[in-house]
């Protein structure tokens, strides 16, 4: 959470800041790769951001490169 733009319930608003992120009022917020939403009434917005997102791909390399870190095959490599 450190670092990361998020939101969330404003319920949760100072977790998030105690665990280092930063907390904005909007209806779905993307830091890095991370979606994030308020709450169940930001669902159609939250849902489009995510459909959104696995349609750029830019999100691929990122799995990749974290496999690699860990010493896992790629997918479909045996």
């Amino acid at each position: 959470m450190r670092g990361r733009q998020v939101t969330s319930y404003h319920s949760i608003k100072t977790d998030v800041i105690n665990a280092g992120g930063k907390w904005v009022d909007r209806e779905v917020v993307t830091d890095q790769g991370i979606i994030t939403s308020r709450n169940p009434g930001d669902l159609e917005a939250f849902s489009a951001k995510i459909i959104e997102e696995i349609e750029e791909g830019s999100h691929a390399g990122r799995r990749q490169t974290a496999r690699a870190a860990k010493g896992e095959p790629r997918p479909g490599v045996h």
